[in-house]
């Protein structure tokens, strides 16, 4: 899987975390009611992310009382031991780059969250599924938000480039949204 992130700025790459967020959300929605816990603090972080990277929330310091909610509530959760509960994990690692892009131009998960896609894939590959078909749509979907943020340098970012970023239908692992 090509190494694209350090073409990206810090803004760019949370924009891109939160797209494999949006991507991703129908699998924690899915978590949260097969482990029949409310995901609030979750949702807010996510909710928040994107009013920051809009430029709707201008305070880093809301964004960051959010965050923390969510650490401390992360602390208490245990996902599932099945593939969607590792996606989950998976989709709450992207929501912490995601927010630490922001927080810190230095800070740079996605190749680690690449790596972890590419073992999901390989996890739902082994237990029969189509993980080589989805490691090609993720590669591809990699690339276009790639070249679609390659220009991003800064917050706010326009509403139609979020629009598009997130406009996918099935996520990275087969679910529809």
């Amino acid at each position: 899987m090509p190494e694209q992130s350090d073409t990206l700025t810090s803004t760019a790459r949370s924009l891109w975390s939160y797209a494999l967020i949006d991507n991703c959300r129908a699998h924690a929605e899915l978590e949260e009611l097969q482990q029949n816990q409310e995901f609030a603090e979750w949702k807010k972080l996510v909710n928040k992310l994107r009013a920051y990277l809009s430029g709707e929330l201008k305070s880093s310091s809301n964004l960051e009382r959010f965050y923390m909610e969510f650490c401390e509530w992360e602390e208490t959760f245990t996902p599932s031991d099945t593939l969607n509960g590792r996606i989950t994990d998976l989709v709450f690692s992207a929501t912490h780059a995601a927010a630490n892009a922001l927080f810190d131009d230095e800070c740079d998960d996605s190749d680690l969250i690449r790596k972890t896609i590419n073992e999901l894939h390989n996890e739902l590959t082994d237990v029969g599924g189509d993980g080589e078909g989805l490691s090609e749509y993720f590669q591809n979907l990699d690339i276009e938000w790639t070249n679609l943020l390659r220009d991003l340098r800064q917050r706010p970012v326009a509403q139609p480039l979020i629009k598009e970023v997130c406009s996918t239908d099935v996520s990275v692992f087969g679910l529809s949204a």
